[in-house]
């Protein structure tokens, strides 16, 4: 299913069920040298992200269905917020769901190739709707970091993955 205006930004390739969590926390979670389920370690966490994200601690986390949507054309933020359904639709509700497509490694659907895998997340420390984006390095570490949107001088390169749930 190809979706996003008229001549199909995002093509839909990504959508699981992922369970409730009682808590989550970032700072622990993201923790530099930290392994992702044994397999990968975090090899760098961006400033903005440490700022924004790293104080977050997430009670009661719902199950949600995650999708994930590979775009077919370098764009914008705008236009690819659009094409998930503006803003609010687009924007993750917890940073626990990025964790978890990390935790899948090569199970799941990020790009482990240096290309982009990102989502929207909206920050407690300031409100503001933040392009969380993680991608593996040429040491075959995690790498996370954060972008505020829409931002005036990025687009997100074509074939880059974009996840919402």
């Amino acid at each position: 299913m190809v979706v996003g205006g008229s001549f199909g930004l995002i093509a839909r390739h990504y959508e699981t069920r992922v369970p409730a969590l009682d808590r989550f926390q970032s700072e622990e979670a993201f923790k530099v040298g930290r392994l992702v389920v044994g397999r990968r370690g975090l090899g760098s966490v961006g400033i903005n992200f440490g700022h924004y994200f790293g104080g977050v601690i997430d009670n009661d986390v719902p199950g949600t269905w995650l999708r994930g949507w590979t775009l077919l054309y370098t764009a914008s933020d705008i236009s690819i917020m659009e094409a998930l359904g503006g803003e609010e639709k687009a924007a993750m509700r917890s940073l626990a769901y990025v964790y978890h497509l990390m935790e899948l490694d090569d199970r799941g659907p990020c790009h482990l190739d240096w290309q982009s895998n990102f989502a929207f997340v909206r920050s407690a420390v300031d409100g503001r709707l933040w392009a969380v984006h993680w991608t593996v390095n040429s040491s075959n570490e995690w790498v996370i970091g954060a972008i505020y949107v829409p931002h005036p001088h990025l687009d997100w390169r074509a074939n880059s993955r974009v996840f919402g749930g």
